[in-house]
């Protein structure tokens, strides 16, 4: 099952706990954060922010690299 969340961080400090939260229940779920706010989405909340306004090929690019999927350590150099 996959699931997917669209949050816009106008409250950028709440949206980053939030996807903490969410990130420690669910670690597979990938998370992107966008927001308008790009003074306030500052710091090490290690999520991929897309700032506002953005292009259709900025979130196509965004979502791209967010789905896609990660290598184990143990499969580096293997081909799948």
């Amino acid at each position: 099952m996959t699931a997917r969340r669209a949050a816009s961080a106008r409250r950028p400090t709440l949206t980053a706990l939030c996807a903490r939260r969410v990130r420690d229940r669910f670690p597979e779920l990938p998370i992107l954060l966008t927001t308008g706010y790009s003074e306030q989405v500052t710091g090490n909340h290690g999520f991929p922010v897309l700032q506002k306004p953005y292009e259709l090929e900025s979130l196509a690019a965004a979502l791209s690299n967010v789905l896609k999927p990660q290598r184990s350590p143990d499969k580096l150099g293997t081909d799948a």
